[in-house]
């Protein structure tokens, strides 16, 4: 697909070490890395990177597989949280193999270090694969490097890193998904045999790391394949035979591996039935967004950022800005190097896959804005409004679609400077003028690094001593601030104390089963798609200052609510509440005085009677 853009050229680590040169680049790549999360980093294993729900959410996840694992449980359910009904693990973002592969670091540290350190290592592993890719087709060196800064350290990557999106940003395995696909179609010095073996192995991965990016990946594949296919329609009969029998072959693998976990996934304990995301279509790229730069980026014109930071609804999801020096290189580079097909197809694939970003309807300036039912709207349609028709797929998030254009333009910068290089090969120094033109497309995506919003996870004396153990192994436990979207604490103290798991938490932020709604999705117990449990509301107001009016009506009411999750226990750690006093009153009211009031500073009432 890429044929003939591999040629020669003078390289300055020609004669050096592959491997010291490639060791190089992932310490550079590292440390780039580690800049963003300096905050993190120098702060200690004992501080979280971007507190909030989403974190709470994925260290949650991390700690659960091996815990799972070590215990003999299924790790593809947990009933560990939102209480009775559990969590089917598959249908959330848990990213159960990095959990895996984490599990000595959550071991040693905990799970709080392994979310800080595969944050880290996400940056550093995508931009590292990503250079890999650009290496089958570029022979300079510092053309490649580029290809994989730009693809990991672009807008999208630096969003969703702030964000806490784990699973968005660990993004190591699509470009291997497409250095095999090279080797299958273009290379072609591997068997056909080994291709899909390799290719089974990377799709396996990834779906146990995010569905999500497996399916977008999929889709931004076939997008390659597609234009491959027509700029290079003369010498495709043979490609597609090799590419026909590898994918044979890795389906061969793929079925039996992962029959279950996608049973489990749609149909097992706990699944949710239609639609996960509630308005996919409010995130939807700007037309605007590839020029016009959000608060996530260090340089930005006076002013322009109140415009971008609309775009895709949020600038925490809003990762499409590539720059105009970035933009009118590449469609420069294209013009010049327009002889090249791979040029053609990484250009034009590139292209696509930003319009599939756009979503379903055209929006500039973030105008027209949805309609009131998640539907994307503007006199202008686009082909991402097919996903919306095709079941799961309207769960896609459209704007998250730009990973894939800042790998293609990191791609075809290397192209670019290849060529550059080439065509500078007889003055001194050479690299000169790839530099500069590199530097000029750099300047304006260096993101407004470090990251901030870092604090550290302290875990309540109760948690942390042995007075959990007072807790039945697995009892139901009401833990207030009540575990949710609002106060993710509970599920942190649940996994950071001293006996992780020792008991079952009422509620949780978590995609769960909407048991008495069809099934249909909610964030927890305190559901916030459609509608709140009485006492999730009631509670989560309380955390909030605004305490509900004390009937004999709400106290049958509340009580029968805790009867129903099968309520064991109740913790109130008094330091780590908002409005703690009124809350203990309340709950003296509910539930009469507590057993203990001040055990390790938390006020207890166990083995809660019916």
């Amino acid at each position: 697909m890429w044929q003939g853009v591999r040629t020669g050229g003078s390289d300055r680590w020609r004669h050096r070490s592959p491997v010291l040169a490639t060791s190089l680049v992932v310490v550079l790549y590292l440390a780039a890395a580690v800049a963003v999360y300096w905050n993190v980093w120098s702060a200690g294993v004992a501080h979280q990177a971007q507190i909030g729900p989403d974190t709470a959410l994925n260290t949650w996840f991390l700690a659960w597989t091996p815990h799972a694992l070590a215990h003999g449980l299924n790790p593809f359910f947990s009933a560990a949280a939102n209480a009775p009904f559990g969590i089917n693990v598959l249908d959330n973002t848990s990213e159960l193999l990095l959990g895996l592969l984490a599990a000595p670091v959550t071991a040693l540290f905990g799970p709080v270090a392994t979310f800080n350190l595969l944050m880290t290592l996400a940056l550093a592993g995508s931009a590292t694969s990503a250079y890999f890719l650009a290496r089958r087709f570029t022979t300079w060196r510092p053309a490649a490097f580029a290809a994989g800064l730009l693809f990991c350290f672009s807008p999208y990557m630096i969003t969703e890193s702030f964000g806490t999106h784990l699973h968005l940003t660990f993004l190591v395995l699509p470009p291997l998904i497409l250095l095999v696909l090279h080797e299958v179609l273009v290379r072609r010095r591997w068997s056909t045999r080994r291709c899909g073996l390799a290719l089974a192995g990377l799709v396996i991965a990834q779906f146990f790391i995010s569905l999500e990016v497996l399916v977008t990946t999929a889709i931004t594949v076939l997008v390659i394949l597609v234009v491959g296919a027509v700029v290079m329609r003369r010498s495709i009969r043979e490609r597609l035979g090799r590419l026909w029998r590898s994918a044979l072959v890795a389906v061969v693998v793929i079925a039996p591996v992962l029959a279950y976990p996608v049973w489990f996934m749609v149909a097992g304990p706990g699944h949710i039935s239609g639609p996960i995301q509630l308005v996919p279509q409010a995130y939807r790229a700007d037309l605007f967004g590839l020029f016009v730069p959000d608060l996530l980026m260090k340089l930005t014109p006076f002013g322009v950022t109140t415009t971008a930071d609309h775009f895709a609804n949020s600038y925490s999801e809003n990762g499409s800005y590539l720059g105009i020096p970035l933009v009118l290189t590449l469609a420069a580079g294209v013009l010049w190097l327009r002889r090249r097909p791979g040029v053609w197809v990484l250009a034009l694939s590139g292209l696509a896959v930003f319009i599939l970003s756009l979503g379903g309807a055209l929006a500039i300036d973030h105008a027209p804005a949805i309609n009131g039912y998640g539907t994307a709207v503007g006199r202008v349609p686009l082909p991402e409004a097919v996903f919306t028709k095709l079941g799961t797929l309207d769960n896609l998030i459209p704007v998250r679609f730009s990973a894939y254009v800042a790998l293609l333009a990191g791609l075809l910068l290397a192209l670019v400077l290849q060529a550059l290089h080439e065509r500078w090969a007889g003055r001194r120094p050479a690299w000169a003028g790839p530099a500069l033109v590199a530097l000029v497309c750099f300047i304006p995506l260096i993101p407004a690094a470090p990251l901030t919003s870092i604090g550290p996870t302290t875990v309540p004396p109760y948690f942390a001593g042995p007075g959990v153990t007072a807790l039945g192994p697995g009892s139901v436990t009401l833990v207030l601030p009540f575990a949710s979207e609002i106060f993710p604490e509970a599920q942190m103290w649940q996994i950071g104390g001293s006996h992780p798991y020792r008991f079952t938490l009422v509620g949780g932020y978590f995609l769960v089963n909407q048991s008495d709604r069809g099934g249909h999705v909610a964030y927890s117990t305190a559901l916030d798609y459609s509608h709140d449990s009485l006492a999730a509301e009631v509670l989560v107001d309380l955390g909030r200052g605004q305490q509900a009016k004390e009937t004999a009506s709400l106290r049958a009411r509340l009580r029968a609510q805790f009867h129903r999750w099968r309520v064991a226990n109740v913790v109130v750690p008094l330091a780590y509440t908002p409005n703690g006093a009124a809350t203990i009153a309340f709950l003296g009211w509910l539930l009469g005085p507590p057993s203990h009031s001040d055990q390790a500073g938390a006020a207890v009432w166990y083995r809660i009677r019916p």
